[in-house]
């Protein structure tokens, strides 16, 4: 019996480090959830926009993107059937050795009631009882057949809680193996999705390749407006960081005025005393100082992958980097940021607390708010009205002013940016999800 018990405690140590080791059900659902939720947007935002020539490249980039999000779906939907198949194997050998445990409990029991049935006189009982030697030995008699009496019922509770864990576990095993089932049955209809998906991603292709030359000079236009943006950012940052500096080599020259000050005061002090003056070491010289880090910087930082989104509802239409088309040669997308598909007429709103150090007016794209957040910096492109001005402290998801929508395109897309002082950052590995 112990060594039934022995197996069943090695068994259960065994499968929970096996699963302890991959993502849970419940957590492998949520992704897949999300990643569905993601999916239907890019597919609502297509729909929306298949047939606008200025849009179609967006349109590409979205069902690329599509793409890659059903096949996470897909990888994730076999990560589930995996968990499925290991949890089925665990039930299996767990009912198994349940029933085997159970067996051996109803066997140890049979032998008991046996043994109770051959001495049910209850006369010989008391015989035995009194023909104790001593008084302690009656008692230890007494003992004696009441602890048979509470091992049967003891083994009658056990045989009892194992019908009922095996129940449940033979339950568990039917839902499990129909779960299984039912995800297959998804992650196929995913796949075939996915060709649908690649087939409407090859007729953009298609239409795309009859308007290489708009696209290219529509292309140029927006890297010239990203090159201004681009230079705009940076003289801000760059005039931030000298702002920076001069005010550190104002507090080390003040420091320093003031330790002179100090000795100077004690030396007069000293003379007045009639105390002759010590000769000191030579002053060390000053080691570079720096600015202590800002703690809006430091609280900022601490904020990746959780930052709220500039906007209320938003799809990221082109993402962060330099994308060079795999069909269309000459076609180079370069992103310093993401561009966000939203509503007509949503407010853009900051993702931190910080203060507004430019409000600018750029070709291309319409008004830039640029907001400090300690040495970090975030862009907010395509705004037509703004409702912050230079100097402004603005709080988390306080509204910098509302989007811009092109009547003729029909699009209304936010360019967001994040700078940590000159260098440009991924936003999506700094918004939350």
């Amino acid at each position: 019996m112990k060594r039934i018990y022995i197996y069943i405690v090695i068994f259960i140590g065994i499968t929970f480090v096996s699963l302890a080791q991959q993502p849970s059900k419940s957590d492998l659902e949520k992704q897949k959830k999300q990643k569905q939720k993601e999916i239907q947007e890019i597919k609502n935002y297509i729909s929306n926009n298949k047939n606008s020539q200025y849009q179609s490249l967006y349109v590409l980039q979205s069902l690329t993107r599509q793409i890659y999000s059903r096949q996470s779906v897909i990888s994730n939907l076999g990560s589930q059937v995996e968990y499925l198949e290991n949890e089925l194997i665990n039930i299996e050998d767990s009912v198994v050795i349940l029933g085997q445990n159970l067996k051996h409990q109803k066997t140890k029991l049979a032998k008991m009631v046996v043994g109770a049935y051959k001495n049910r006189d209850h006369y010989n009982k008391l015989v035995y009882i009194f023909s104790a030697a001593s008084f302690n030995q009656a008692v230890n008699r007494i003992k004696y057949y009441k602890s048979l009496a509470e091992q049967r019922k003891s083994q009658l509770n056990k045989i009892k809680e194992t019908k009922l864990i095996l129940s449940d576990k033979q339950k568990r095993l039917t839902f499990t193996k129909t779960d299984k089932e039912f995800t297959i049955g998804e992650k196929e209809s995913e796949k075939n999705a996915l060709k649908f998906d690649r087939l409407g991603q090859s007729d953009v292709l298609q239409t795309l390749k009859g308007q290489e030359k708009d696209l290219q000079r529509q292309l140029n236009d927006r890297k010239k407006s990203m090159a201004q943006l681009d230079h705009a950012i940076n003289d801000i940052i760059k005039r931030e960081i000298e702002e920076a500096k001069r005010k550190q080599r104002e507090a080390d020259a003040a420091e320093k005025k003031k330790r002179e000050e100090e000795k100077r005061k004690k030396l007069e002090q000293q003379k007045k005393d009639g105390i002759e003056p010590k000769k000191e070491d030579e002053p060390k010289k000053d080691l570079p100082t720096h600015a202590a880090v800002d703690p809006l910087t430091t609280s900022f930082a601490a904020n990746r992958n959780s930052l709220p989104w500039p906007l209320s509802k938003g799809l990221i239409v082109s993402s962060f980097g330099v994308h060079s088309h795999p069909s269309l040669k000459n076609i180079v997308v370069e992103n310093n940021g993401v561009d966000i598909s939203t509503s007509p007429g949503s407010t853009v709103n900051a993702v931190y607390k910080g203060t507004v150090k430019a409000v600018v007016k750029i070709p291309g794209l319409q008004q830039m708010v640029m907001v400090s957040h300690g040495n970090y910096y975030t862009v907010y492109c395509h705004l037509e009205n703004v409702t912050v001005k230079v100097g402004d402290n603005v709080n988390a998801r306080q509204s910098l002013g509302s989007i811009y929508t092109d009547a003729d395109e029909g699009q209304t897309i936010l360019h967001f940016e994040v700078w940590k002082d000159t260098v440009k950052l991924n936003p999506e590995d700094w918004l939350g999800n």
